[in-house]
């Protein structure tokens, strides 16, 4: 791969600069598709304290119709996990990096409530711990630091996803993810279940060094052919809506056409083999079209501009794991032309 190529990916992707240390937070890799409740420790990495759900879109269609009627919408991808707080249900995974103490890590996860739940119950914390939930050691660790959300109502729409972020410095020697419900409030019991998808734990990094080592978008020396990944541009689940941390990739993308009026591009859309040939295709080219439309209203001509679904015709890898069948769903910039 040549040089420019790298610099464009890392300047089109803040987050390549840094490591999800959340191994598997969409619940996309298991050890095979669940079939019944508290089967979490079957997406890969992941165990619990006592019991707690993992779902997938691809299960046996009786136990997810079941578990989501009319609500099987995980929020990115095809897996996703629940607990059920009345039991203190907990899910941890090991993190792939021990945390230094001093840096900062942002952390983010996203909670819906469950349909069948008669209330919301908070705080939901993602706490990073030194100690396995299996040690009882974990339990008397400093919560004040910790990343949660406080708010009940802002939990209590069942068919919305909601984002719970926030900056975590850490103590030093942190080697655990853990999502849990803590009754700090004393709170009675009702029936309260929360479904949880895409946990990240990144590095916070200082933008401004980083910047630093980018060579300038004018500097840039692209030629007809080349191609490039959209890194983080994603969609609501088998739609093409674009999600909210899509735009900071979308607007590096637009800032790169609207210094160079002589670049003619094609946005190409590829979905994994799950699915209909047709359905695959429409999918893609509305996907592509989505990235299409939105350069356009930011004023990019039509001219400059084509879009077209491939479906599953391009994979960059077999279709043999859901790690691979993620890769192969994307979208694509292709130079066309370029003065």
């Amino acid at each position: 791969m040549k040089f420019p190529l790298f610099t464009f990916l890392i300047l089109f992707s803040k987050i390549t600069f840094s490591q999800n240390l959340v191994s598997n937070g969409g619940f996309e890799t298991v050890e095979k598709y669940p079939d019944n409740y508290a089967q979490i420790s079957l997406a890969t990495g992941w165990y619990t304290l006592n019991r707690a759900d993992l779902y997938n879109s691809r299960s046996n269609p009786f136990y997810f119709n079941m578990a989501m009627p009319g609500l099987r919408t995980p929020r990115t991808g095809n897996g996703f996990a629940g607990i059920y707080v009345g039991e203190h249900e907990t899910i941890q995974t090991k993190l792939t990096k021990t945390l230094s103490k001093g840096s900062q890590y942002r952390v983010e996860f996203y909670l819906k409530l469950a349909w069948c739940s008669k209330c919301a119950l908070t705080p939901v914390f993602g706490l990073l711990t030194k100690y396995s939930c299996i040690d009882s050691i974990y339990r008397y660790e400093n919560f004040n630091n910790q990343v949660g959300i406080y708010e009940y109502k802002e939990l209590m729409d069942t068919t919305k996803w909601v984002k719970v972020e926030g900056t975590y410095t850490a103590t030093g020697g942190e080697k655990y993810f853990t999502l849990t419900y803590i009754n700090l409030y004393k709170k009675p019991f009702c029936l309260c279940c929360y479904f949880i998808d895409d946990i990240s734990v990144y590095p916070v990094v200082d933008e401004h060094t980083i910047l630093q080592n980018i060579t300038s978008v004018d500097t840039f020396n692209y030629k007809q052919g080349d191609v490039f990944i959209l890194k983080n541009v994603n969609f609501e689940f088998n739609q093409s809506t674009l999600l909210p941390e899509s735009y900071s990739t979308l607007e590096e993308l637009l800032k790169y056409l609207q210094k160079d009026s002589s670049i003619v591009i094609s946005i190409n859309g590829h979905t994994d083999n799950v699915g209909s040939e047709k359905y695959n295709y429409e999918l893609s080219k509305e996907r592509a079209k989505s990235v299409y439309n939105f350069l356009l209203s930011k004023g990019i001509s039509k001219g400059r501009m084509s879009y077209e679904g491939f479906g599953s015709t391009l994979p960059l890898n077999e279709n043999t794991s859901e790690e691979n069948r993620q890769n192969n769903r994307r979208v694509e910039i292709k130079i066309v032309k370029k003065d």
